[in-house]
């Protein structure tokens, strides 16, 4: 009589051994795929903020000079353009322009940001940089006077 009993449990726990694994590997399923639906979604995300305010400065024009998109005259003047958009820690959402361009004879990195006002259409320049350092308010007067010249 014991040896049914002992038999007896053995299926059982077979049983259930065997039917916990379909639960734990659709759970595993279901985490995985949340996981890759969020990663989407943040992707999108991601990439739709991103082009919208690259494309308000980029199809835009600076108020001295309104015949002419940001985008064009930079991409003329400056060897490899890049843009990009972030969030500043202070709340900002910030358009980056880099580019190279020659200084004093030399080329030089130029990251020239853009600060989307709250409006989310218009724009203004936030800092330029050239080699890492910030450039006065009359430099940056000069820069663009330079930039859009050409």
């Amino acid at each position: 009589m014991s040896n049914n009993f002992t038999t007896s449990a053995s299926v059982n726990e077979t049983e259930n051994h065997n039917s916990g694994a379909p639960k734990k590997s659709k759970k595993i399923l279901t985490i995985v795929l949340s996981v890759v639906a969020v990663a989407v979604i943040a992707v999108i995300c991601v990439s739709v903020f991103s082009t919208d305010y690259v494309s308000v400065v980029k199809d835009g024009a600076l108020n001295a000079y309104p015949d002419a998109t940001v985008g064009e005259t930079f991409e003329k003047f400056f060897a490899e353009p890049s843009w990009e958009t972030f969030e500043a820690e202070s709340g900002e959402r910030i358009v980056e322009f880099k580019g190279v361009c020659e200084y004093y004879g030399e080329d030089a990195d130029c990251t020239i940001q853009f600060e989307i006002e709250d409006d989310d259409e218009t724009f203004e320049i936030y800092t330029i940089e050239l080699d890492g350092e910030p450039l006065s308010e009359i430099e940056i007067a000069a820069m663009i006077e330079v930039i859009y010249s050409e």
